[in-house]
């Protein structure tokens, strides 16, 4: 496997704010044309780009070809500004889309998006709002935030989730997928609790499953044919 090079990436959120955000831009010679956007978690608790799960995540998307951009929200780190309620944030990932989608040392032709927790919550805003091909959602906070925002995406999602996740039961997750009209896939972590520790490696090689191959759609239209069929 051809090993990534990284370089410090520095870029505006969207919307014309006089703001400057960082973040790490991953990829390799030979990579694929597709490009993945990482959010982390809540940056007033403790999140950001460097949070474990969130590194892992990066490095494995990288590993398997596809140029990563993970960053630091707007006040945290080196990126400039002050915590924006969730708003800012999301314009922040719409900012580093825009730059994943212009930047010519790694060009890309389509861009997907992942997140953790409170990047979940982000960043399933801006895949939706964006109307990006592919999005995974991890661990994402049902019960704190609102995601009624997907009922009209257009979005394929994976939603990776644990059983024993300390704020948002599985099942609220299960019942969330089920109610979209768009696909969506949840993936369950045995065991797994809000915070992952310990489990990066199987979270990242289950979305990189995802994010690389083409089948949610597919199989979610033979899903649906065949309920249909059964209803005839």
């Amino acid at each position: 496997m051809k090993k990534a090079e990284s370089k410090w990436a520095e870029f505006p959120p969207r919307g014309g704010e006089k703001l400057t955000l960082g973040g790490e831009l991953a990829g390799r010679a030979g990579h694929r044309p597709e490009g993945v956007v990482v959010c982390h978690p809540h940056p007033q608790f403790g999140g950001d780009m460097h949070y474990p799960l969130v590194e892992e995540l990066s490095a494995f998307l990288a590993g398997a070809g596809l140029v990563t951009l993970r960053f630091n929200f707007r006040g945290v780190g080196g990126s400039q500004g002050r915590y924006g309620g969730g708003d800012g944030e999301v314009q922040d990932t719409l900012g580093a889309v825009d730059f994943l989608r212009a930047q010519k040392d790694f060009p890309v032709q389509e861009v997907f998006l992942a997140g953790y927790s409170f990047g979940a919550w982000v960043g399933l805003r801006a895949a939706a709002r964006e109307g990006l091909k592919k999005a995974a959602g991890i661990c994402i906070p049902v019960a704190l935030f609102s995601f009624d925002f997907l009922k009209d995406s257009k979005t394929s999602l994976l939603l990776v989730h644990g059983t024993r996740d300390q704020f948002t039961p599985l099942e609220t997750v299960r019942e969330l997928a089920s109610g979209l009209a768009s696909p969506a896939r949840v993936e369950v972590i045995p065991g797994g609790d809000h915070f992952l520790a310990g489990r990066e490696e199987e979270v990242s090689k289950i979305v990189v499953r995802f994010l690389v191959n083409d089948d949610l759609r597919s199989s979610f239209a033979k899903a649906m044919e065949d309920r249909l069929t059964n209803d005839d």
